[in-house]
C-alpha cells in the first residue's frame, strides 16, 4: 500500500475514534463511576469468605457522596454486589468517598433483597425491579434546556407530540420510542421508553430526575410501571434520603 494511502487510513481511524469518544463519553463516565463505587466500597479479593447470610444481615455500605453521608444496607446492592459476583461480598468498614451510588430495589415498596423475595430477583426481564444510579448532574440547567428542545419544536424532525399519557407530555418517533415530560416544569425529570417488539422482548423506561442540588437520579424499570411514574420517583428519593446520616457522624473518608 502506498504511504499516502496509509496516512489517510490512519487519519480516518483517529477521526472515528474521536467522534466515538465524544458520543459515548457520558455513558462511559456513568459506567466508570458505577465501577468505581464497586471497587471502593467492596473488598475485592480472589478468595472471599462467602458467608452470605452474615454479610447481608450485617453489612452496611458507609458512603460519602456529594457532601452527604449515607449508610446503605448491603441488601440494596443486589445488582452491584451479588449479581456481578454470585455471592455477597464483604464491605469495607471505613466510610468511602464515591462518585456515584448504585441501588437495586423491588417495586412498589422499594424492598431490598431478602430470602422471602429471592425469587422475584430472578424473574426474566425487569419484573418488579428498579435499578437506581445516583450521580453528579452533568450541568445544572440540563433539564430545562432538554425540555425546551422538545416543546419548542427543535426535535420535530424525529419526534411528534402525541396525546398526553399518564399525566405526562408525550412525544414519539416513528419507531415507537417515546419521551415524556411532566406538565409542571418544576418537576425536573424526563422519561424515555422503548416499546415491545421482536427486538425488545422486555421494554423498559429510563428516568433521569434531579434530586439534591448538583445531583441526578438515573433509574430503570419495566414499561408496565410507567403509569406509576410519580410515586416511583418520590419513593426512590425518599429511600435515598432515609439512608442519609448527619454530618456529625462523619469519619475520615477514603478518597476515590
Amino acid at each position: 500500500m502506498k504511504r499516502w494511502l496509509v496516512w489517510i487510513v490512519v487519519l480516518l481511524i483517529l477521526c472515528a475514534a474521536a467522534l466515538a469518544t465524544a458520543f459515548w463519553r457520558p455513558l462511559v463516565m456513568e459506567l466508570a463511576s458505577s465501577k468505581l463505587v464497586t471497587e471502593l466500597v467492596f473488598y475485592l479479593k480472589e478468595k472471599v469468605v462467602k458467608n452470605e447470610t452474615n454479610n447481608i444481615e450485617n453489612e452496611v455500605m458507609r458512603i460519602e457522596f456529594s457532601g452527604h453521608l449515607y449508610d446503605i444496607p448491603l441488601r440494596y446492592a443486589y445488582g452491584e454486589a451479588f449479581e456481578k459476583r454470585g455471592y455477597w461480598p464483604k464491605v469495607k468498614p471505613e466510610r468511602v468517598k464515591v462518585k456515584g451510588i448504585s441501588l437495586s430495589a423491588l417495586l412498589p415498596d422499594m424492598e431490598a433483597y431478602s430470602s422471602e423475595n429471592a425469587e422475584q430477583w430472578k424473574v426474566r426481564g425487569h419484573g418488579d425491579r428498579v435499578e437506581v444510579y445516583y450521580a453528579y448532574a452533568p450541568k445544572l440547567d440540563w433539564f430545562q434546556r432538554y425540555r425546551d428542545s422538545y416543546l419548542n419544536g427543535e426535535e420535530n424532525r424525529y419526534y411528534k407530540r402525541m396525546e398526553s399519557q399518564h399525566g405526562l407530555i408525550h412525544f414519539a418517533n416513528r419507531s415507537g420510542h417515546t419521551i415524556y415530560f411532566p406538565f409542571n416544569d418544576k418537576v425536573e425529570l424526563y422519561i424515555s421508553c422503548n416499546k415491545k417488539d421482536n427486538a425488545t422482548v422486555f421494554p423498559s423506561c429510563r428516568v433521569v430526575s434531579n434530586h439534591k442540588y448538583g445531583t441526578t437520579l438515573r433509574y430503570y424499570y419495566g414499561l408496565e410501571k410507567l403509569s406509576d411514574w410519580q410515586n416511583i420517583d418520590l419513593k426512590i428519593k425518599s429511600l435515598i434520603d432515609r439512608f442519609e446520616q448527619p454530618l456529625s457522624s462523619k469519619q475520615t473518608a477514603q478518597e476515590g
